[in-house]
């Protein structure tokens, strides 16, 4: 049976390369944002498994006609994208933690401001301006074509239809996230260890002239020599932030299939 020049199995293996790159845009950092109209979304999920469609119809396995067993399958689709969507965003979410953790030492986040990409929620202005600059490194450094090369190599690894439940997968997240907020804390270590000495040397000056008040002199002396620590760390995160994206491609590879999970040829 055909229709339209497509036959079943086609339509069949189609929808379900819609539904994983559908999902993975709908949960993946700046796709997912109220900025991008989910008409276009839809639209590049349905560009990128028309242009993928060559490349699976010989790896795919017979799919079943029932329905609800198709079903199962579509929903097994949807659970890739997802993973992959949440472990990008793990990815950002480091770098926006750094900035979190600077900005509550710096006092900044007493003042909060709506984050315009996502609504509902409140950031402080390090928050917005870490996760602007990973937007942008992201960006300038490709990653969207990364992300579109893992899709595909997703697809390699787990063909249409083929996605089970994988006893590593829960090991690999949990490594994975560990690993991001230990990034996190590394990229704030020098505003962190500068303010830590800042706060000892206040505490012995409080100590040795009572009569000052410390928090008055010391909170605008903090804020403003955290600034700068921050201006001067900035290299190390642009670097740790492109080395991230650059590796998004093989720990994406790593949480849908840790056993035989490879890097992407030529990456």
């Amino acid at each position: 049976m055909e229709f339209a020049g497509w036959s079943v199995p086609q339509a069949q293996v189609y929808f379900l390369l819609v539904m994983r790159a559908l999902s993975l845009f709908m949960t993946m950092p700046l796709f997912s944002t109220r900025a991008v109209p989910t008409l276009s979304r839809l639209g590049l999920a349905l560009f990128v498994a028309l242009v993928l469609l060559p490349l699976q119809t010989r790896h795919v396995p017979e799919l079943p006609t029932e329905l609800l067993a198709y079903l199962g399958l579509v929903a097994r689709e949807v659970l890739v994208g997802v993973v992959m969507g949440f472990g990008t965003t793990l990815v950002f979410a480091s770098i926006q933690i750094a900035g979190q953790i600077i900005g509550l030492q710096l006092g900044l986040n007493i003042a909060t401001v709506l984050d315009p990409l996502n609504a509902g929620q409140q950031v402080s202005f390090m928050d917005q301006f870490y996760s602007v600059l990973a937007a942008l490194i992201f960006l300038a450094i490709d990653g969207h074509h990364g992300l579109l090369l893992a899709l595909q190599h997703s697809f390699e690894l787990l063909p249409p239809g083929t996605f089970g439940p994988q006893g590593g997968t829960l090991e690999a997240l949990v490594a994975l996230t560990m690993e991001l907020f230990r990034v996190a804390l590394r990229l704030a270590l020098p505003v962190l260890g500068t303010l830590m000495l800042v706060d000892l040397a206040m505490a012995l000056l409080s100590r040795v002239v009572p009569q000052m008040n410390v928090f008055f002199v010391g909170l605008p002396f903090k804020l403003g020599l955290g600034l700068w620590i921050a201006a001067l760390s900035l290299p190390l995160v642009l670097g740790s932030a492109a080395q991230l994206f650059g590796d998004l491609p093989v720990a994406l590879a790593r949480l849908l299939l840790p056993s035989v999970a490879a890097p992407l040829p030529g990456a």
